[in-house]
């Protein structure tokens, strides 16, 4: 099975080959789904969504893309700036599913948490817009467990070292991991009406996915991932 990597979760470029136009055309008739890399299943291909060139503007350019690799979806990306948001890549995600079921595997998808670590200091300064948080406190009151893990949560998100350490180390981040894989699959869980915005999680949401669990990237291969999300990442299937 696939799994998130430096590589994958990087949105990679290398050894992609390019690859005809599909026949899908999409918003006017003035851009095409594109598709890079191999023929072969196993093959890492990115589908573009391109603007084809007009007077206007000469040159082609991509404004979407997403990855497949195997039965295996993520890395979906906005590179220009879209009255639809992340609703532009719809069409690449349904191409996307076509392609990782051609086998008749199951195809999943590995959505970015994006805006976790904000969410938990949201819910961190107003439980009751957390249901996990709030379970959260409540274990913190019951149990030495429970203190240890909240306080860990809230290091994480807030990027502070806990009381009497000098650092926010990998012990850390352990200890934290029951309590933020719980909200990390609340907040991965929440639909776009909830969120008032559409990221990867709502986007695989509009076409069936449901998230399965939690899986977390190496803290070394995006430092920057790590602040924003915690390194989780949510698994969907499509059903």
């Amino acid at each position: 099975m696939f799994h998130a990597s430096k590589q994958s979760f990087k949105y990679c470029h290398t050894k992609l080959q390019i690859r005809p136009f599909s026949k899908g055309i999409a918003a006017h008739g003035t851009t095409k789904i594109h598709v890079i890399g191999g023929h072969d299943y196993d093959a890492l291909k990115q589908i573009r969504l391109v603007q084809l060139p007009s007077t206007t503007f000469p040159d082609p350019k991509t404004l979407a893309s997403i990855y497949v690799k195997r039965n295996i979806i993520f890395g979906t990306r906005v590179h220009v700036p879209s009255e639809k948001g992340m609703m532009i890549t719809l069409p690449l995600l349904k191409r996307a599913l076509e392609e990782a079921g051609i086998e008749g595997d199951q195809p999943q998808g590995l959505a970015s948490l994006n805006g976790l670590c904000h969410y938990v200091r949201e819910c961190l300064k107003e439980p009751s817009i957390s249901p996990t948080m709030i379970s959260l406190m409540q274990e913190f009151e019951q149990s030495d467990e429970g203190k240890i893990i909240l306080q860990a949560v809230q290091s994480v998100a807030t990027k502070t070292p806990r009381t009497s350490h000098t650092e926010l180390g990998w012990g850390t981040y352990t200890d934290a991991r029951p309590g933020w894989t719980r909200l990390a699959k609340e907040y991965g869980s929440l639909s776009d009406i909830q969120t008032k915005t559409i990221g990867e999680s709502q986007l695989f949401q509009k076409v069936g996915g449901v998230l399965i669990n939690i899986e977390y990237i190496g803290n070394e291969e995006n430092p920057e991932y790590w602040n924003d999300a915690g390194g989780s990442m949510a698994r969907f299937f499509f059903l």
